[in-house]
């Protein structure tokens, strides 16, 4: 796991600290970004990049307890409330006559609200919002 300097003019990469690119010369504030990269114990890289180090450091923080939460506890992402929809369409289409309604109520009502979320951040308050017009979505 790293954090790295990207010049924003040529996109290479540098070590922290280093203020010239060897490329266009002094890394300016305005053309430099910090790239978090890190490889995840399935061996992908995972990278992001922003413009100030303080949120470089976060993002690196939040990475690694991430990775230690999953070795450690066996703790998994959640997935997505659009994923499970796909896989409960696919068993409701072979078991459930009505799965038509099923569809139309969650294209309807529900993906709009959470189709992007993942599932443990569905909470009972946002289920109950979907009662009242006036509810901007799940918090």
């Amino acid at each position: 796991m790293a954090i790295s300097i990207r010049c924003k003019k040529c996109w290479k990469d540098y070590k922290l600290g280093t203020t010239n690119c060897k490329t266009c010369g002094p890394i300016t504030q305005e053309h430099r970004a910090y790239k978090v990269t890190l490889k995840l114990p399935n061996g992908k890289w995972k990278s992001k990049q922003v413009d100030r180090l303080d949120f470089a450091k976060r993002i690196e923080a939040k990475y690694k307890t991430q990775i230690i939460e999953q070795d450690v506890f066996q703790k998994q992402a959640a997935p997505s409330v659009e994923s499970v929809w796909t896989q409960y369409l696919k068993w409701a289409k072979a078991n459930k006559g009505t799965w038509k309604d099923d569809l139309q109520r969650w294209q309807k009502h529900l993906a709009p609200k959470f189709s992007k979320l993942e599932m443990d951040r569905i909470t009972p308050i946002a289920i109950q919002g979907l009662r009242f017009a006036d509810f901007e979505g799940p918090v």
